[in-house]
C-alpha cells in the first residue's frame, strides 16, 4: 500500500534533498583542488539576475549564470585584484608604469581599451575589451588574422584543437578564450565554453602546475597545456625569489631546417605564442 505523504512532509523531504545536494555540490567543487574557487555559489552565479529590482550581473544576463563576464571580473580601478578577489588584467585608472606595483607580469588592457588604434602595439585586441570594436587599424591588410599566422607552424593535431580551428584567414575576432582565445580548449567555441569548470579546478601556484598541464584547470594561467608556475601575488611586486616562473626547453634544432619537429616541446610558453605567430617563431638561429 502506498503512504500518502502530508504537504509539511514533502516540504521537508524537499528541503532535505535540497541540502544534501547543496553539499554534494559543495564536496565536488572543492575537494582536492589547491587555489581553486570555493564557497558560496552567489560569490560568482546567480539564478535569476534580479535583486531587489535591479539587475545583479555585469552586462548580463551572462554564460553559466555568471554575475560577470571574463573582462568585468578581472576590472579595477588600481590594485592588484578586482572587487570579485580575481587577478586585475584591466585597470580603469591609467598604470603609471608597466611592471612592479603597477601591472601584473601579463601586462594590462588599459592602453589598448583606451584607444585600440594609437595603443595597438600595447596589447591584444581582444573583442570582449569594450573599447575595442574590430580589426587592428594599424595592421592593415592582416584583417582578423593575427600578425604572422602560419596555421600550420606548430602542427594540426591538438587533443583539445588548434587555435582559430586552423583556418587560413581568421573568420572572428581574437576572444579571451575558446576557440579564437589565448586561454582555455580551444576546441570550444566562445569565452564562457572555453573555460568550462576551470575556475573550480585551478592549481593555482602549486608544484603540480610546474610539471602537470592536461587540462584548463592545471595549467599556467589556464593557457592549455602550458606549464608553468605562478605566485600568489602574480608578480605585483618581484624579487630573485618571488616572480613567475615560465616553462621553457632549449632547443638547438634550426626549425627552418627542422620544420615541425623541432616543436615536439609543445608545453614551453614559446610555444603558446608560436600558435598564433608562427612565423616570427620558426627560426632560432
Amino acid at each position: 500500500m502506498r503512504k500518502k505523504f502530508k504537504t509539511k512532509e514533502v516540504v521537508n523531504m524537499k528541503k532535505t534533498i535540497l541540502t544534501m545536494f547543496l553539499l554534494f555540490l559543495s564536496v565536488v567543487l572543492i575537494y582536492g583542488y589547491a587555489d581553486a574557487i570555493s564557497g558560496v555559489c552567489s560569490n560568482c552565479h546567480t539564478m535569476h539576475n534580479s535583486q531587489d529590482g535591479a539587475a545583479v550581473a555585469v552586462g548580463g544576463p551572462n554564460e553559466q549564470l555568471l554575475n560577470a563576464g571574463c573582462v568585468a571580473c578581472h576590472t579595477t580601478a588600481t590594485g592588484q585584484t578586482s572587487s570579485y578577489g580575481a587577478p586585475a588584467i584591466l585597470h580603469t585608472t591609467a598604470p603609471t608604469t608597466q611592471g612592479q606595483t603597477s601591472t601584473l607580469a601579463g601586462g594590462d588592457f588599459y592602453w589598448v581599451n583606451a584607444d585600440e588604434t594609437a595603443n595597438a602595439a600595447k596589447g591584444h585586441n581582444v573583442i570582449d575589451l569594450s573599447g575595442v570594436t574590430g580589426p587592428d587599424a594599424n595592421m592593415p591588410g592582416t584583417g582578423l588574422t593575427p600578425p604572422g599566422w602560419d596555421p600550420v607552424a606548430t602542427g594540426t593535431s591538438f587533443p583539445a584543437g588548434q587555435v582559430a580551428g586552423g583556418e587560413a584567414t581568421w573568420t572572428s575576432q581574437l576572444t579571451c578564450a575558446g576557440t579564437y582565445g589565448c586561454h582555455g580548449d580551444h576546441a570550444s567555441a566562445g569565452s564562457f565554453p572555453g573555460m568550462t569548470g576551470a575556475h573550480h579546478n585551478n592549481t593555482g601556484g602549486t608544484s603540480t602546475q610546474a610539471s602537470t598541464a592536461d587540462t584548463t584547470g592545471n595549467s599556467f594561467r589556464f593557457l592549455w597545456r602550458i606549464k608553468g608556475r605562478e605566485k600568489a601575488n602574480r608578480n605585483w611586486t618581484q624579487t630573485a625569489t618571488l616572480h613567475n616562473e615560465y616553462y621553457r626547453a632549449n632547443l638547438t634544432v634550426d626549425r627552418r631546417a627542422g620544420g615541425l619537429a623541432a616543436y615536439g616541446t609543445r608545453d614551453t610558453i614559446s610555444f603558446l605564442c608560436a600558435q598564433c605567430h608562427g612565423v616570427f617563431h620558426s627560426t632560432i638561429d
